[in-house]
């Protein structure tokens, strides 16, 4: 089963229609013909039908679909790494979380790395689980992640962000008025709206210094959880990383009495074997130097 084979069976997916896939291939309709045929011949099942002028995939063709359209996006992916290598150029694929693609925007480093390397980044956001598959299959290059295993073998583990988490509140919320520190025991009387990746971590800082948190609304959109903690009801916990000038301008920080709040971390992890380790390191370097 060729490569063009499987292209043919998602364009006919696509535009039902022989012609219309032979223009998008450049080919010959004959030839496309030919080609869906052998398919059928192939696979030993009946993969395309007729009806009403238009072809259409079987049940078998619809269940190869998926398939085809997986192989074909890897071949196209695989076909674009290897031009970057001939032309010298490199696109560097970063998986990580919503709140840190937060903290990349606020400082323009990916921009500006951008601009004096000639180099190209794509971010993609996903849930933990996810980006970790990413990896493994070597779809994304590095995986922003604030937790690392006891031994992450095989790979590449550097620190990129240590940021102090902030106790953030509107001016107008009550406990902006406090000439003091606030006391712990008093959180317990307000409501806060936390970032989905903290969470976890939060609540267990939360129980480790006997404080209540209470937390009735959730979010992954920085965005979001300034501005309702901008309308005046909730609290909020957010790594001074991710708020930048504008959001900091919109929200008091408030002290805790006695009560050291957490630090968030993030770590870089891609494999040992990649191909591109030293610019990856040096990528990183670049993120992680204040002058910049």
């Amino acid at each position: 089963m060729s490569l063009l084979k499987l292209k043919i069976l998602r364009l006919i997916g696509r535009y039902k229609q022989v012609t219309a896939v032979a223009n998008a291939l450049g080919m010959k309709q004959p030839t496309v013909s030919f080609h869906m045929k052998k398919m059928e011949n192939e696979w030993g099942v009946k993969l395309f039908q007729v009806r009403n002028g238009r072809v259409l995939l079987t049940d078998a063709g619809r269940l190869l679909l998926p398939y085809a359209k997986q192989i074909d996006t890897l071949y196209t992916e695989a076909l674009e790494r290897m031009e970057e290598i001939r032309n010298g150029c490199r696109n560097y694929r970063i998986g990580c979380s919503s709140i840190m693609a937060a903290a990349l925007g606020v400082t323009d480093k990916l921009t500006l790395w951008m601009e004096e390397s000639g180099s190209t980044v794509s971010v993609t956001t996903g849930n933990e689980h996810t980006l970790q598959e990413y990896l493994t299959e070597g779809l994304i290059d590095v995986l922003f992640t604030g937790r690392i295993g006891k031994d992450p073998g095989g790979s590449e583990v550097m620190e990129i962000i240590q940021s102090p988490v902030c106790l953030l509140a509107s001016a107008s919320h009550p406990l902006a008025a406090a000439q003091n520190a606030v006391e712990g025991s008093k959180l317990s009387g307000y409501e806060f709206v936390l970032h989905t990746s903290l969470t976890e971590q939060l609540l267990t800082w939360a129980a480790a210094n006997h404080l209540t948190i209470n937390s009735p609304a959730f979010s992954d959109s920085v965005d979001f959880i300034v501005n309702t903690v901008t309308g005046g009801r909730f609290l909020t916990l957010l790594p001074e990383a991710v708020l930048g000038e504008w959001n900091r301008g919109r929200l008091i920080r408030l002290d805790l009495n006695e009560v050291d709040l957490p630090v968030w971390h993030q770590y870089a992890i891609w494999p040992d074997q990649h191909v591109n380790t030293e610019s990856i390191r040096t990528l990183l370097t670049y993120l992680m130097d204040p002058g910049h």
